[in-house]
């Protein structure tokens, strides 16, 4: 388990949503644009060795889940790389 996953894990999935807006909003300057790297250098960490599962099982959800996946999409998606983190270790 990377390091970068146990404090995650620790600071909740709620946490890393919060995080993810980063990942998911508009670059607009150079600032915006590091802080999307971070965030995405972070998950990328937490699901390495799984990403193509990751991606694949997220856009799975995406397309056949019947639910609003406007609510909540983020902590969604956070849940989602904890787990596979959980599932490296």
């Amino acid at each position: 388990m990377s390091g970068i996953y146990k404090a995650y894990r620790a600071a909740g999935a709620d946490f890393l949503a919060l995080k993810l807006c980063k990942v998911f909003t508009r670059i607009e300057n150079v600032e915006d644009q590091a802080l999307h790297n971070d965030m995405l250098k972070d998950v990328l960490e937490i699901i390495e060795g799984e990403e193509l599962s990751f991606f694949k099982s997220l856009a799975e959800w995406m397309l056949y889940q019947k639910v609003n996946k406007k609510k909540r999409f983020l902590y969604h998606v956070a849940c989602r790389a904890l787990v596979y983190g959980m599932k490296k270790g």
